[in-house]
């Protein structure tokens, strides 16, 4: 594995080429900055959601479920967003080396949940019933783009499982603060 710079910045060469229209091009992986948050936030000490006393969820974040009509993914929403705090800090941390990085990574996330979106949208249905009809697939594709993102990072320095606890997190932050999925009134 060899690094170079590429537009100012480190890019690992992974091995291997990738020949695209017979011009061969080096496998490279990139920072992003949903890695780093993920890396903090494992290294985060909070509590597994199994070590949690289940509380209600507020009233807007039930509405917005079953608006949704979110059936599977509900338990991630229900046992991811107490730690919501847990993400908020991370994120304060990194504000002091990155400006805007909460917004970069809903960002990300509002384009996944775009991208997912538009594998189910046609001229002839409304998108919100688009999303009611394949609501939990939609959340586990957006978890599964920024997933993949991760992974293919340069500075990803966490285990899958610690990648998947800590998408759950993010996900369900994402959710309660109406930046993914659909909202009254949108």
């Amino acid at each position: 594995m060899t690094t170079n710079q590429f537009a100012g910045r480190d890019v690992i060469n992974a091995g291997g080429d990738v020949n695209i229209n017979n011009n061969v091009y080096p496998i490279v992986r990139v920072e992003s900055i949903i890695a780093d948050v993920i890396n903090n936030l494992s290294k985060s000490n909070f509590p597994l959601p199994y070590q949690i006393k289940k509380s209600k969820l507020p009233l807007a974040v039930e509405q917005k479920i079953k608006l949704n009509n979110i059936k599977t993914c509900r338990n991630i929403i229900e046992s991811y967003k107490p730690l919501s705090s847990y993400l908020n800090s991370v994120y304060s941390n990194l504000e002091k080396i990155r400006i805007s990085t909460r917004e970069r990574v809903l960002q990300r996330l509002q384009n996944a949940y775009i991208n997912e979106l538009n594998k189910y949208v046609n001229n002839e249905r409304k998108t919100l019933d688009v999303v009611k009809a394949n609501s939990d697939v939609i959340l586990l594709g957006i978890k599964e783009q920024i997933k993949n993102i991760v992974i293919c990072s340069s500075n990803n320095m966490t285990t899958e499982e610690d990648i998947d606890i800590a998408l759950d997190v993010i996900l369900a932050d994402a959710f309660v603060s109406c930046q993914i999925m659909e909202s009254e009134g949108q």
